[in-house]
């Protein structure tokens, strides 16, 4: 059985549509990081973080990049090295006004 449903998070008024990220998100607004890399210490809130961490380890690279053929370890990666392609630049310093990706 599949549960899907909407969720507020009331901390900082935002959806959450999966009950599993509605566990872990809160973990990051009370530091709580009960996963942990055998191989290195570094302490993450979820698994997919931890799975993250282990593939740098392991060299394991399975997500890549069709325009430029890069390789890297997981999705935010992919996501920021897609993003200087298109130009994308979505964070900015509140203090000089820089954009970057």
């Amino acid at each position: 059985m599949c549960f899907m449903s909407w969720y507020e998070n009331t901390h900082r008024r935002e959806t959450i549509h999966d009950l599993n990220n509605l566990i872990v998100h809160p973990r990051i607004h009370t530091w709580e990081k009960q996963f942990m890399c055998f191989t290195s210490g570094m302490r993450c809130t979820g698994p997919n973080s931890l799975n993250e961490n282990t593939r740098i380890h392991s060299g394991e690279k399975p997500f890549m990049c069709y325009k430029s053929g890069m390789r890297c370890t997981g999705p935010n990666s992919l996501n920021e090295n897609t993003r200087i392609h298109t130009g994308e630049k979505p964070f900015m310093c509140y203090k000089s006004g820089m954009k970057c990706t």
